[in-house]
């Protein structure tokens, strides 16, 4: 038996370890991240030393908190920290409740979960807002049994506050749209990573100091883009305002400002327009000429000229700008067949005009593109590989086709290849696996025009027989989550072209051997090296094994078995417990439980540490009379869940006296 416990503890370590534990700088102290897993069967314990320090402080002592009015009351308390947070609506709390006691780590909360604020009201996560501005901190982690008489673990790391501006959150101003009562200014990280949100800082040109604006700010997603609007309503006419945008976090640090951009509140009517947009193909000049009209130039000095490869997105760059009586503009740093977008935008005596709208222009394709020549096949390793001499100078890349069996039909089997090499070499990783007996290769050229060639010469190769195949190695299974994922070695045959998982339920010795059944419907790609099994039963083992697969279908042997069980989900107690009296007797009434496996609800009255088990109920009954109830005492009742697998902890004790 102690060997047992000894396996659970280590295995259930093992978990805790996968999940990093970390300490942050914040806006306003340290943010300790324990790590993913609700302390439901352990504790953490978290010492603190200054470097200024040679001793250990302890300042807290953590673990999960039955009570959702404590929660959300600390969930409130610590969202206060954070900028973005905001605490979800009281309709919501019970279902989220039960999402929390049904979780063992922050994942399985849906878009809660890992939040800053959640995890701290979770216990997984401590705020150390007694932290000094500029000195380096030393944190002991230690991971407890709940009872906090077994160390599970132990992790030291490092951190100091305020952390310095990260180029990871700088802002680019992508456009800024005046209007009579509103200036809207849109903003992209050109970053690493996504800010959490921004601030707007304004200021009065040339009367104030900049301060937050009183702005509403928000995020939005365009295709692959995420932009962050600010729009400032509170304006007074012909004032001349300044803005700059501060990106934040998700713990309230902040990023690098954007640019200062000046925005002139000036009316409809002296706002220069840019109308009669239009493009034009320019192949002698190996250009795009665009051209425009301006509604009204009194107060236009010039005119900027921005230009993307995206209609949508934060990608427009400034590429020219021209005198404001010029109408037309050349652009030749663009290639053929090649769609671009513009947007003009006038620049006033008050500052940047409005955007015009977006247009498109492409460059006609000028030369024709030459075929690959020298094209030769070969098969090494289980792969063809193919090679290809340059056309010529103009050459942009390629593009590979491919038919079996002497097919009249090549089909395209590569991307286009962009190279400037002038022997070229691809490999065909996937041909073999086709089982033909025999492959026809051909090339097509892109230029510089981006024009397509007509085929190369095509090139025959017969396919081997059999080749060489080993059976799949460090084969291993984990449970995880609710799935069994099996991983193995995916890297020491190059002849493998596919795999192949099978799974039987393990017997003890004396039960005749299951036959092992096919899992995938389809051959695994050679590319992965797992597989996830959710078909999984509770208190079942199973044992997989993996196969190689190659040309002609040649298969290897199985694996050597690997060995995985599945453990019941921990079993709840009733919650939402209600206690009436009437003549005499206290009637309890309970929600009921979805859980599977549950059987029937067992009823207990305490008194002092002593409880009477008063009965068991069926699963499908929801209330239940105690006759028995004593009318000069408190009467006090907990309720536990049954299944088969055993019975669940008490739930929250609740009380009632007979009036």
């Amino acid at each position: 038996m102690k060997a047992i416990i000894i396996t659970i503890v280590t295995a259930f370590f093992s978990i805790i370890k996968l999940s990093a534990q970390e300490a942050k700088p914040a806006a306003s102290g340290i943010y300790i991240d324990l790590g993913k897993s609700i302390p439901k069967s352990i504790s953490y314990s978290i010492s603190r030393k200054a470097a200024d320090s040679s001793s250990w402080e302890q300042i807290a002592n953590l673990h999960f908190d039955q009570d959702s009015a404590m929660f959300y009351a600390n969930l409130a308390q610590a969202g206060r920290k954070y900028p973005t947070f905001k605490l979800p609506e009281t309709r919501f709390h019970k279902n989220i409740w039960n999402l929390v006691l049904s979780s063992d780590i922050t994942d399985s909360i849906f878009y809660y979960g890992n939040t800053p604020a959640f995890k701290e009201a979770l216990n997984t996560a401590y705020y150390d807002a007694t932290a000094k501005r500029g000195l380096s901190y030393t944190y002991k982690i230690t991971t407890f049994s709940y009872d906090g008489k077994v160390a599970l673990g132990e992790k030291v790391i490092t951190s100091s506050y305020p952390k310095m501006p990260s180029t990871d959150y700088q802002l680019v101003t992508q456009t800024i749209s005046p209007f009579n009562k509103s200036h809207v200014l849109k903003y992209y990280s050109n970053g690493i990573q996504q800010p959490a949100g921004i601030v707007l800082m304004r200021q009065v040109y040339m009367q104030t100091a900049f301060e937050p604006a009183a702005a509403y700010t928000g995020i939005t997603n365009k295709a692959d883009s995420t932009i962050y609007m600010a729009v400032d309503t509170l304006l007074a006419p012909g004032l001349t305002y300044r803005y700059v945008a501060l990106p934040f976090d998700d713990l309230g640090n902040m990023g690098l400002p954007s640019d200062t951009v000046k925005i002139a509140n000036t009316t409809f009517n002296n706002t220069a327009m840019v109308m009669s947009v239009k493009t034009t193909s320019m192949e002698a000049e190996n250009a795009i000429k665009l051209n425009w009209k301006l509604d009204n130039t009194e107060n236009v000095r010039t005119v900027n000229i921005y230009r993307s490869t995206s209609y949508e997105g934060a990608g427009y760059e400034l590429i020219g700008t021209v005198a404001a009586a010029t109408t037309e503009f050349l652009d030749r740093k663009v290639n053929p067949v090649k769609t671009y977008y513009y947007s003009l935008q006038p620049a006033t005596i008050y500052g940047p005009g409005v955007l015009s709208v977006r247009f498109s222009g492409m460059l006609k394709a000028n030369k024709k593109a030459v075929a690959p020549s020298g094209l030769q096949a070969e098969i090494a390793n289980g792969k063809v590989r193919l090679t290809w001499h340059r056309p010529d100078f103009y050459t942009r890349g390629y593009y590979v086709y491919r038919s079996g069996n002497g097919q009249d039909s090549l089909k395209q089997i590569s991307e286009l290849i962009v190279t400037d090499s002038t022997e070229i070499v691809y490999t065909d990783s996937t041909a073999l696996a086709q089982n033909s007996l025999s492959y026809t290769y051909a090339v097509k050229a892109v230029n510089t025009s981006y024009a397509i060639s007509s085929y190369s010469e095509k090139v025959n190769i017969a396919a081997p027989s059999t080749v060489k195949l080993t059976t799949p190695v460090n084969v291993n299974a984990r449970m995880i989550d609710s799935s069994v994922v099996v991983f193995w070695d995916n890297k020491s045959d190059k002849n493998v072209l596919g795999y192949n998982l099978f799974k039987r339920i393990k017997v003890d010795g004396t039960a005749p051997v299951n036959k092992f059944e096919l899992l995938n419907r389809d051959p695994l790609s050679a590319g992965l090296n797992y597989y996830k099994d959710v078909e999984i039963a509770d208190g079942v083992t199973y044992e997989y094994a993996v196969q190689s697969l190659s040309v002609n279908k040649q298969e290897s042997a199985l694996s050597a078995p690997v060995v995985s069980g599945f453990k019941s989900k921990r079993l709840l107690p009733a919650t939402g417990i209600q206690l009436t009296t009437k003549g005499g007797s206290v009637f309890l009434s309970w929600d009921n439980s979805a859980q599977s496996g549950l059987l029937n609800y067992k009823i207990y009255r305490l008194k002092g540490s002593e409880s009477t088990l008063l009965a068991t109920i069926d699963k499908a009954t929801s209330f239940y009379e105690d006759s028995a109830a004593t009318r000069t005492e408190l009467n006090t009742y907990v309720i536990t869940s049954v299944s088969k697998m055993g019975e669940s902890a008490p739930g929250v004790a609740v009380s009632i006296r007979i009036k």
